[in-house]
């Protein structure tokens, strides 16, 4: 007897009719019992049925291996999403820890206490919410670091910029007092040569001396007792030129 639920043979139907069916055939091949009995409608009623069992055995195996096709094909992808979400959780374990073991560069700087960043951070910083969190609070503390960093950055450069400029200002002063040093020593030397020159014009001349004979004999012995005492007596220094004088013609050359 064919049961056929959804398209789907039923193997309640095939496993009632197939102990009658085989104990059927047991008698036909079973040499004690004979087959003379059976008439030729019998002994096709009885082929025909065997037949309908092999068609139900063949769309029942049919359907169990499309079945266990089915469930193996669903159990492969399980499995493979279970792969995949194994990869994943070592992945993400992998990422955890190379971030818990990463060594950032605020470790190695010297940043604001927790006492001075209560102290100098702002208020729309300093919120209760970030101070209950140790993550909050050390994001915080670095943007605070940032910006001050950044404020006395540009504090720093700003004052670069002033020295640069009073080095300047320093460098054009000191070219100014060379050039000036250099145009007092030209007016100093001019000053002296103009009062040299002064000096030459104001002496007055020489008078004339007139040499008698006898003054002529005795000069020769004047040489020589001036020369000994020359000999006899230390040269002394030339004495300079007082300063009031060359002052004056300092004040009067221009």
């Amino acid at each position: 007897m064919e049961v056929e639920t959804n398209g789907e043979y039923s193997m309640s139907a095939v496993d009632f009719e197939l102990d009658p069916a085989f104990t059927r055939l047991k008698e036909l091949v079973d040499p004690t019992i004979g087959a003379e009995g059976l008439s030729t409608l019998e002994l096709a009623q009885i082929f025909a049925h065997v037949k309908h069992l092999n068609r139900l055995a063949n769309a029942s195996s049919r359907e169990r291996k499309r079945r266990t096709n089915d469930a193996r094909h669903e159990m492969d992808m399980t499995h493979l999403g279970l792969q995949n979400l194994m990869y994943e959780k070592t992945h993400l374990l992998n990422e955890i820890e190379k971030c818990m073991n990463f060594a950032s560069i605020y470790q190695d700087i010297p940043l604001y206490s927790d006492e001075e960043f209560i102290s100098l951070a702002p208020e729309e910083i300093r919120v209760p919410e970030t101070m209950a969190d140790d993550h909050q609070r050390m994001l915080a503390r670095l943007n605070f670091e940032l910006s001050e960093r950044q404020r006395l950055h540009a504090h720093k450069e700003k004052l670069k910029r002033q020295t640069a400029d009073l080095q300047q200002e320093s460098k054009a002063f000191s070219n100014s007092l060379n050039a000036l040093r250099q145009q007092l020593d030209a007016m100093a030397k001019s000053s002296a040569e103009i009062q040299k020159r002064m000096h030459e014009l104001s002496a007055p001349p020489a008078p004339a001396v007139v040499i008698s004979d006898a003054d002529m004999n005795a000069a020769p012995q004047d040489s020589e007792s001036k020369d000994q005492s020359q000999s006899v007596e230390p040269s002394r220094p030339a004495t300079p030129p007082p300063e009031d004088t060359a002052m004056d013609v300092d004040v009067a050359a221009p």
